[in-house]
């Protein structure tokens, strides 16, 4: 035999969409040669849009319409339109794991007497339900296994007596010989009804642990039809195998006693004697027939009782439902009176309700008249204002003409200006009466106020960190600077000051203050523009008092603070006084060459200048 045989996978689907691609997947998924494989879906009269999921996406799998719904049937058509050597009849709520087809295949090629097979079949939350039939008392068939935890207590290949179509596989020659499936049982029991018809042709039926498939239970149709199912074909299934148990057999579990729906005996006893004739001769047909009979009289006796009391049961719940439908219309009766008085005030309501309307109304039109009244106001305002516009219009044209003639005199002041006279004669001269006169302009930038700090050579330098630390503390946005003439031990102290932005720091040991760099350090302090130069000063006669002094005048400052401190060392009182008297000098003759310095900037300069604009 091949050692791939050809297998023909057959699906029937009744509105499973949902559970079909799932299905599909696991056949495409077997461990075994895809060539090998053929799938057939035989469409079960279902509503669902199957046949488009199938065209779209699986173009390999077989498609076929049922023209009836009846489960056997569409397997029948199926099994017909197969090539494969061997037949697996698979729900479509199925998904098998991929060595499903592998593991069968070894059973069945093993056991050449292996006429069909049948695997374990899970829940979805891996309980058994399934593992081949078992017999049950009064011919009632139960899946063996059913809801037990998996344990490994059904892990042996086994013969048994009947296989679940969930998941099955037959041989070609097997089926050929046993028959088809029987069309009468529609589904359910159909399968042990080809048991029982294979085991009789002298085949074996095997059960196979480790082909597995996962089945949703009654994924496809209800638990009453299931019932109903079950009941109607234990009775087609004694008619056909056991007929002499049959009459015995009739009331079974006592489903046909009770009224269900139009599905009682009688609906389905007429296919029970036709099933009998058909399988078998007319002689035991008769004999049968009054005991059949007889027993579907108790039944029906039994199903008239049962009926008589659910009638009575009926009326008494007809008259409880009566009486409390009497107390529920008393009850409705009020609340629609109530309903009307509540309507009668709220007439009443409405009423007063459309007066007060009317009123609201005459109000709406009186204040439509003052709104008329005053769109009229907006339109005479809109003309005032129209012809303001044209004055400022008119006022806007004089006022470009005013510029015009402004931007004519403003280019004549830049040639003035530009001219050499103004800049090398008339703005130095400007500049030094300004100066000396106090009457500078001092601009200050946008950072706000500035404060430098100008420390002679006689300062102490602990006086001096101090006042700094006291002018942080009280101007704390203000930007701080420092002039000074150290020793070397406290230069760093100055550089290194977290109180002071700018510095200007001198010692002869390390920046040595020379004329130069005197220079231009003035100009970047005039350039600054501080608002206060704080001169740290003593007596007048101590080192750097009168330079100090002196620097404080040229740097620029709007205004000039003296702080007076401590000198640095002591001195007598007779160096002191000649100090003074030195100083007193000095000063006078200062005053003196100032004096004469002004007289003449500011009396022969300009005489000799008229003489020369004059000329």
């Amino acid at each position: 035999m091949n050692a791939f045989p050809f297998i023909s996978f057959i699906i029937v689907d009744y509105n499973g969409t949902p559970f079909l691609k799932d299905c599909l997947v696991s056949l495409y998924d077997q461990d075994y040669p895809k060539e090998k494989i053929e799938i057939i879906v035989i469409d079960n009269g279902s509503s669902g849009d199957s046949e488009r999921l199938i065209a779209g996406h699986y173009p390999r799998v077989r498609y076929f319409k049922n023209s009836i719904n009846n489960y056997c049937a569409a397997n029948n058509l199926g099994i017909k339109k197969s090539k494969g050597e061997f037949i697996a009849l698979v729900n479509n709520d199925a998904k098998l794991k991929s060595v499903w087809l592998k593991e069968m295949l070894r059973v069945m090629l093993h056991h050449k007497k292996a006429g069909a097979a049948c695997g374990k079949v899970l829940f979805p939350d891996g309980r058994i339900q399934g593992t081949g039939h078992l017999e049950l008392p009064n011919f009632y068939w139960a899946d063996r296994g059913f809801k037990e935890e998996e344990k490994g207590q059904y892990s042996q290949v086994e013969q048994i007596n009947s296989i679940s179509h969930c998941a099955a596989i037959f041989r070609r020659d097997c089926i050929r010989k046993a028959g088809l499936l029987d069309e009468d049982f529609i589904m359910y029991l159909e399968d042990v009804d080809i048991s029982l018809r294979i085991g009789a042709q002298g085949w074996e039926l095997f059960y196979v642990p480790l082909s597995i498939a996962y089945h949703k239970f009654h994924g496809s149709i209800d638990d009453a039809s299931v019932e109903f199912l079950c009941e109607r074909n234990r009775l087609l299934l004694l008619a056909k195998h056991f007929p002499e148990k049959l009459p015995d057999a009739l009331f079974g579990k006592g489903f046909f006693a009770r009224t269900q729906n139009g599905k009682g005996l009688l609906s389905i006893l007429p296919l029970v004697l036709d099933k009998l004739s058909k399988h078998h001769d007319v002689e035991m047909t008769r004999r049968l027939l009054p005991e059949i009979f007889a027993g579907a009289e108790k039944i029906l006796s039994y199903e008239k009782d049962s009926l008589i009391k659910r009638i009575a049961d009926g009326q008494e719940q007809l008259e409880s439902y009566k009486r409390q439908r009497t107390i529920e219309i008393g009850l409705l009766k009020e609340e629609i009176e109530r309903k009307e008085k509540d309507v009668a005030v709220q007439g009443s309501q409405l009423t007063e309700k459309e007066a007060l309307l009317q009123e609201v109304s005459a109000e709406l039109a009186v204040l439509k008249q003052r709104c008329s009244r005053a769109e009229q106001e907006i339109i005479e305002k809109e003309q005032g204002i129209s012809l303001i516009n044209e004055q400022l219009l008119c006022k806007e044209r004089t006022l470009k003409e005013a510029l015009g003639e402004i931007l004519g005199l403003k280019n004549q002041l830049n040639q003035i200006y530009d001219s050499e006279t103004y800049r090398f004669v008339a703005k130095p001269l400007w500049k030094i009466l300004d100066f000396f006169k106090g009457k500078r302009i001092v601009r200050h930038d946008s950072r706000g106020s500035g404060i430098i700090v100008i420390k002679p050579f006689c300062a102490g330098i602990g006086d001096t960190l101090q006042i700094l630390r006291q002018l942080r503390q009280s101007n704390h946005e203000s930007r701080i600077a420092i002039f000074a003439h150290v020793l070397a031990p406290d230069y760093q102290m100055l550089v290194n000051n977290e109180f002071v932005q700018d510095r200007y720091v001198f010692s002869p040991d390390i920046n040595r203050l020379t004329m130069k760099g005197l220079c231009k350090a003035l100009v970047r302090i005039r350039g600054t523009r501080y608002d206060q130069a704080i001169v740290l000063v003593g007596e007048p006669v101590y080192q750097g008092y009168w330079k100090a002094k002196l620097f404080a005048f040229f740097c620029g400052a709007r205004q000039t603070k003296f702080h007076f401190i401590r000198p640095t060392h002591t001195e007598s009182h007779e160096t002191h006084a000649a100090i003074r008297y030195f100083g007193k000098t000095m000063y006078s003759v200062l005053r003196l060459s100032l004096f004469v310095f002004l007289f003449i900037i500011c009396i022969v300069i300009p005489l000799k200048l008229k003489k020369i604009f004059q000329r």
